[in-house]
Formats: structure tokens, sequence, C-alpha cells
């Protein structure tokens, strides 16, 4: 390995060393007229048009260039390339690459300080792509530098093969810098297959000092280390996420483009030549077809879809650059497209001659757009409501939904199985916005019961003056019915039986108790209440009655009694019990004495008695009587006493 001065030394001993050969260089250097345009300094740099022009840079090493077209090192003929700037004779000028690339960069070999330069010192590399390049040696070999020293790559990007056996890297085979004269690479990344021994990476095999790498990357799927930069996958490197801080937008010299998951980033200059400025896709009738996603020149995928009256339609695609070709399913840029019902896929190429797009997959000089057209079928499909139990008053919502906006007169149905009972789910209107939707509904009625799951019919059914059409046509009515087998239905309200104890028509003086035994098919009851008086099931609802914890509840008087029951589903009744047999009056009791006057014999004493509750059965059954004046107490219930004759009276 030859012997190198490098970061690591003392920065005066560098400077000196660098001021003695500026001064070797300016003593021996004899001045070249460059053969193309300008003036090499930087307000008018020589234009670098052809690969001899560039071959012209080894003559003057501290000029200043710009390229101003792509270059085909092969195919000029140079297809075994020096590098510039051998070791010793550094390049100290600037390259702006202009959005230009160098395509086919060839050297092999086992010589060091290979690369399209082979040792920059101070100098500036910017705007410039190498694709496919070859670069083979030993040490010190880079697809663009094989050795920099305080110098500045910026916006630049290699694609192809570097190998050697150690300091080798897809960008720059080794890098140094010292504090005040740094090395920087910047918004650069290398796409490169690189292979060595030792040293080695995917943007740079070795540095030294102080070196900066801002936002540069390498394809980790082609060489997995580098010295310097950030690793991504190929798809990574193909997407324009990827770059932080790099600017994707459109115009402006320097910036980048992509086209998202087929390329890796190139200059803007170069990718506009791959772009479509237009695509059209218009109907017989001259009516535009909508694509999404909305036309942009670095999308290369679109859909659209045209009605099912619509069999064929025209494509056309205009390119941004008009030296640019352009074909339409292997036609013209315009071309007619026949359509069957369903998807068809309409091939669109863009393709330059001689200018590729590093990282297309099939063809470097092609870029593939892909549109798919889709013809409404007329098909319908219907949307079932979710699965779950569905209890009395619930409604079952069935959206019918077409291609294409629909018209629809009269009420339409689907027709329905609820258990052995047909139902029908009726047109109810079609939603805001969406005139391809179609809404019909069924209340479930109280009694269904179906637990193994609706059937649905397999077709839309028009009575008598409905119609469903697509512009102008009869709508195909037939469908595949989605599963239903876990939409169930149990609309059986709870049975309530009351019964009374005592039993009407047996008076009590009591309370009555009242039994509710209920029952339901769910086996569950969620709730039980009562309340005096003749109620509805919204009076429960609303908060009112008593819960019920258990079988039985008192009714202190007569009236009217209702009682509620709702099962775990939600479906509910109520039922009503006329109570009359609770007497809790005294009979009345009126004594009157025969003779009134006065008399030696006995007087007669008749009591006459009322009692309350006769008309539900109620009657007297003790009268009995006591000498002297007593309380009711003093009669022990109609123990003690004599009784009356009659019931009437006594004597």
């Amino acid at each position: 390995m030859e012997n190198r001065w490098h970061a690591g030394w003392p920065v005066r001993l560098a400077a000196i060393m660098a001021f003695g050969m500026a001064l070797l260089l300016g003593l021996h250097q004899k001045a070249y007229a460059f053969s193309g345009e300008g003036e090499g300094n930087a307000e008018f740099p020589f234009i670098i048009k052809t690969a001899a022009q560039l071959n012209e840079m080894r003559n003057n090493l501290t000029a200043d260039y710009r390229l101003g077209a792509d270059i085909d090192l092969t195919a000029e003929g140079y297809t075994k390339w020096d590098p510039i700037g051998p070791w010793g004779t550094a390049f100290e000028g600037t390259l702006d690459g202009d959005g230009h690339t160098i395509s086919n960069l060839t050297i092999t070999g086992t010589a060091n300080n290979l690369g399209l330069f082979g040792y920059v010192s101070d100098a500036e590399i910017r705007n410039l792509g190498l694709i496919n390049v070859n670069v083979q040696g030993t040490s010190f070999v880079g697809g663009l530098v094989g050795y920099m020293f305080g110098s500045k790559i910026e916006n630049t990007y290699v694609t192809g093969l570097v190998a050697g056996t150690d300091n080798v890297g897809g960008l720059a085979g080794y890098v140094s810098g010292t504090p005040v004269r740094s090395g920087q690479i910047n918004h650069s990344y290398a796409a490169a297959t690189v292979n060595a021994l030792t040293d080695y990476g995917g943007l740079v095999g070795k540095f030294e000092g102080t070196v900066a790498a801002d936002s540069s990357y390498y394809d980790k799927n082609r060489t997995e280390i580098s010295a310097v930069g950030t690793g991504k996958s190929t798809t990574e490197m193909k997407q324009s996420a990827t770059f932080a801080g790099w600017d994707f937008s459109e115009g402006g010299e320097g910036h980048w483009g992509l086209f998202e998951n087929k390329t890796y980033p190139v200059h803007r200059a170069r990718f506009d030549r791959f772009l479509l400025d237009r695509l059209e896709v218009t109907e017989p009738g001259g009516g535009s077809v909508e694509l999404d996603p909305v036309f942009a020149g670095d999308r290369t995928g679109y859909s659209g879809r045209v009605r099912s009256v619509v069999s064929d339609l025209t494509v056309s695609a205009t390119p941004t650059n008009v030296a640019t070709g352009v074909s339409v399913n292997g036609g013209g840029s315009s071309e007619t497209v026949s359509l069957n019902p369903g998807p068809t896929a309409v091939s669109i190429v863009v393709s330059t001659t001689g200018l590729s797009l590093p990282g297309t997959a099939d063809n470097p000089f092609k870029v593939n757009y892909t549109l798919t057209i889709v013809r409404n079928d007329g098909s319908v499909s219907i949307t079932v409501p979710a699965n779950g139990t569905y209890k009395s008053g619930d409604k079952l919502t069935f959206i019918a939904t077409y291609q294409e906006d629909a018209s629809v007169t009269g009420t339409p149905r689907i027709p329905l199985t609820i258990g052995t009972k047909k139902e029908y789910a009726v047109y109810v209107g079609q939603p805001p916005g969406d005139l391809n939707q179609l809404i019909f509904e069924l209340a479930i009625p109280e009694g269904a019961v179906d637990m193994n799951g609706i059937t649905l019919g397999s077709a839309i059914e028009l009575p008598t003056g409905a119609s469903v059409t697509l512009s102008g046509l009869d709508a195909q009515l037939a469908f595949a019915a989605p599963s239903t087998t876990y939409i169930l239905v149990e609309a059986e309200a709870p049975v309530i039986a009351l019964t009374q104890s005592p039993a009407a028509g047996t008076p009590t003086a009591g309370a009555v108790t009242i039994t509710a035994s209920v029952s339901d098919n769910s086996g569950s009851v969620a709730l039980k209440k009562w309340a005096l008086g003749s109620r509805t099931a919204s009076f429960f609802n609303a908060g009112g009655g008593t819960v019920l914890s258990g079988a039985s509840f008192q009714a202190a008087v007569n009236g009217t009694y209702t009682v509620y029951a709702r099962d775990g589903i939600g479906n509910e009744t109520v039922k009503e019990i006329v109570i009359s047999n609770i007497t809790s009056s005294a009979p009345s009791l009126t004594l009157s004495a025969s003779p009134t006057g006065s008399t030696r014999g006995p007087v007669t004493v008749t009591a006459t008695t009322t009692v309350k509750g006769e008309a539900s059965g109620n009657s007297l059954e003790k009268l009995v009587w006591l000498a002297g004046s007593h309380e009711a107490a003093d009669f022990a219930g109609g123990t003690t006493g004599t009784a009356f004759w009659h019931p009437a009276s006594s004597r």
C-alpha cells in the first residue's frame, strides 16, 4: 500500500504539504484550452457535453465545470476510464452535474485511487448521478471518488458495482478531513454492490478525522455496512419518506423526484423527462372519467369507474417533454379501449432513448403507468343488520348497493323468513349523497321467533308499480345473500298469570295477596313491577311502579292492579287484575224497642243490620246481645252473649 498523509496528521503539516503541492502544480501544470463553452470559473464554468470534454478535466484540476448533457462513456468510446486526479495531483475544482448523469463508468485492474475521480482535495462535486458504474481495483476505490480529503459531495448518487481489497465504497472509498477542512457528504446516496476484504461500505469504505454525512443513505440490501451514512432497504430507498430533508417538490435546481416504490431518487431534470403532463380518460359522449387518485405526474397507478352502459372509452397520455415517447396499450399516445363488465387494465409506457432511471425493475429506460377502468356490471350487493338478537318493534335494516346511481319508483321489497313466517323489508328511501344505495326496513312483529337465524331471499321484488333502473335500464335484482345465521329474532313477550288470595268472591277485611307467575321462552325475566291502577308499559319504563322482587305483593284496597314484565332481550308486557273483595267497613246496626211507652210486659228489641260487600258475598255471621252497657270487646268476637233468634231481630 502506498504511504498516505491524512486527517490524523497535524494540521500544520497538512497545510504545508498542500501549499507545497499547489506551488509545485503551479510551476509545472500547463495551461490547456478547453474545447467547450465557458471560462472555467465559478461564474462561467466550463460546460461539458461529451465524454471527450469530460476527459479534458484532467488537464485543469482547479477549474470549475458543469455538465450540459448526459454522458454515456461506453457509447462514446471510453470503455476504460482513467481516473481524474491521480494520487499526487488532486482535483481541487468543482463539478456541478446540474442534474445530469454519467453512465457506464468502467475501470478494471489492480491499481489504487480509482473512481471517476482518483483523488480530490478541497473540491466540490454536486448534483450528479453516476449510473451503472463498474469500478474494480485494489485500495481506495469508489464509484465517484477513490480518495477524498477536505472536500464536499452533495446531491449526488451512484449505482452499479465497486470492488477492491480495502477502503472501498459505493460513493467514496476513503474520506478524511480536519476541523478546518472537513469532509462532507450531504443529501447523497449509493445503491451499489460493494465487494472488498476490509474497510468497505455501501456509501463510504473508511473515514478518518472530521467527516460529516448529512441525510445520506445506502442500500443495505446491496451492501450491509458503511463507514458513514444510513442503511435502508431497497424498498425504503424507493420511498420519498426515507430521505429526510430532501426536496421532492417540483421545479428548482438540485431538487429530487422518484416514482414511489419503483425507482431510486433522481434529479428533477432527469425525472421530469419520464413524467406525464396529462392523462385523460373520456367516454364516447365526451364526459371525463374521474381518476383515483387525482392525476399527478409522479404517480404511476390510477383507477376509474364507468357506468354499465359504457362499452369503450378513449385514453390519452401527454408527456411533459416533447422528446419523450408515450404508448397506450402498445399503440400511440391516444387509443380507444374496449371495456368488458368488470376491470380492464390499460398499460401506459413512457420511454426515452438513452435516458435511464436507476432502480426500475424491468427496463431502466421506461416507466410503466397503470390504469384500471372498472365498467359497472349492474350487480347489487346487500348489507344485512349486525348479528344479534332482535326483539319486538326493533327494525331490521338492509342496504342494497349498486355500482352507480339508481332510480327507484314505488316500493320495492326484500323477502325474508322469520321462523316459518314470510315477511318483507320494504324500501324506505336512499341515503343523502349515496344514490347508489337503497334502504329497506322491517319492524319485528310481536310474537315472531327465529333463534336459528332469519333466512334472506335472493332477489329484490318489484310489486306492481315498483321499479329500479340504472342509467335508464332495468337494474339487476338478484343478489348473493350474505349469511344471516346469527341474526336472531325473539319477539315473544313474557307471559303473566295473576292470582289472588283470598279468591275473588271471598270477602276479606285484610289485604289481598296477588301472585304474579311470569314465564318467558328466552329463559330470563329481567324486570317485574306492579302498580295500582290501569297502566301501560311506558308508565313502568318511565320509572313508575314498584319493583316486584318476589312472586307476590299485597293489595290493600279494592281496585285495578297492573303487573309489568320485561325479558332479557327487551320484550315487555302488562297484565291487569281487579280486586273487589276487600271489606274494611264495620256492619251498621240499628236497635229499636217496642213498645216505646210504659208497659208491664216485655219489650221487644229489634236489631236492623247492614253488611258492607254483600254484593261480593259478604254476610252477617254473628248477632248477640248482653244486658247492660258494653264495649264491642266484651262480646269476644261474638262468643259471649245471647244470640238473637232471628238475623234481623230478637226478643
